[in-house]
């Protein structure tokens, strides 16, 4: 039996994390009265024909569009089973490295991030920061936060 994240707590906070900058970024929009930039997600995206990758599944595929381009993006959470030394553990870094080469040869840009990084981050308030520089799009956050420094000081 395969290892599902459906229960992960460090996954339903990478989830929480791309809902919010999704919404953010459509308040954004609205109110410059054009889209700069949106983003659109998928759980659970499998691997299609590519070797021995077929049906491997990342935990996230996201789109994201400027305007002028449309890109894929995709992100891993790896939890103590993708680096354990057992049998399981040896399958879950085998399908890792296809994966890894899946995503290379398509030069669709990876995020790997271990549940320990995920939950540091989520604690420090950097996990949607750190997922909006991979995406390359601007964090909603950091603006309204300079935009709040100035009014009260």
């Amino acid at each position: 039996m395969g290892w599902s994240h459906r229960d992960s707590w460090e996954v339903c906070l990478v989830l929480q994390a791309l809902e919010a900058l999704q919404y953010e970024l459509e308040c954004a929009n609205f109110q410059a009265v054009k889209v700069r930039y949106s983003i659109s997600f998928m759980r659970e995206r499998s691997v299609p024909k590519f070797n021995a990758a077929v049906g491997k599944r990342f935990d996230f595929s996201v789109l994201v569009n400027n305007g002028a381009f449309r890109r894929e993006f995709l992100i891993e959470i790896h939890g103590k089973q993708h680096y354990e030394i057992t049998s399981l553990g040896y399958r879950v870094r085998e399908s890792d490295g296809l994966k890894a080469q899946y995503a290379e040869g398509y030069e669709i840009p990876l995020l790997v991030l271990r549940d320990t990084e995920v939950v540091r981050l989520h604690f420090d308030e950097k996990l949607a920061e750190q997922i909006s520089a991979f995406l390359g799009i601007p964090n909603p956050y950091a603006a309204s936060a300079a935009g709040t420094r100035g009014q009260g000081d």
